[in-house]
């Protein structure tokens, strides 16, 4: 993977132990797009030579909210924001078998899912799944919604270390974790990622572009 998502999970997690091979440590999604010279023009975070996104959605009006009877948890502004980065980024060529979609919430996957196929987009390339169901596999691209928004600052079982190494580390290119600052950052690992993404990556207001 690019050595800017590799060097978060490397420092946070192994020791500054990992290294990327010298054939990846520099590639980005630029290569892989047909149309991807004014891509970023719908928002800052689909710029190509970016590596790393976080995506604040702290000033978006973007809260959580639960199902009736359902344990988990959705965000619907998020899953829109989501679900309109992978409409554009399959737009400027992206194969879909490169891109996949992720969160730890199951209800906010299928929230996405449905969001995607609003859009016209039901191509079984294009992976939606939760950071659980996605272990194993990567992509050139990969998307995080983390969904947790309120005022509670509260962010259950997000607070698990393990669980957003796996996520980041599925991508190789590109990764655009999306979430609200003033609550994910409760957990400390999202309070590390932060000011990771602000030193080496790109933080970005989600209301900009």
């Amino acid at each position: 993977m690019h050595e800017r998502i590799q060097e978060f999970s490397s420092e946070r997690f192994y020791d500054g132990i990992l290294e990327p091979h010298p054939s990846v440590r520099e590639h980005t999604l630029a290569g892989l797009l047909e149309h991807g010279d004014d891509v970023a023009d719908d928002h800052p975070a689909l710029e190509p030579g970016d590596p790393l996104v976080f995506v604040d959605t702290s000033d978006a009006n973007a809260s959580e909210r639960s199902r009736e009877g359902s344990p988990s948890t959705e965000n619907p502004s998020e899953a829109d924001r989501v679900a309109a980065y992978a409409d554009r980024l399959l737009e400027a060529g992206i194969d879909p078998a490169a891109l996949a979609v992720i969160s730890p919430y199951a209800d906010q996957v299928s929230r996405i899912e449905a969001e995607l196929a609003d859009r016209g987009i039901d191509d079984d390339a294009l992976e939606i799944d939760t950071v659980d169901g996605f272990q194993g596999r990567e992509k050139a691209v990969v998307i995080v919604s983390l969904v947790r928004s309120n005022d509670r600052r509260e962010v259950g079982f997000l607070d698990d270390p393990r669980r957003f190494n796996v996520a980041l580390t599925r991508a190789r290119r590109k990764a655009i974790v999306v979430g609200d600052s003033d609550t994910v950052t409760a957990a400390d690992v999202f309070a590390d990622f932060l000011a990771y993404a602000r030193e080496r990556g790109t933080v970005v207001d989600a209301t900009a572009g």
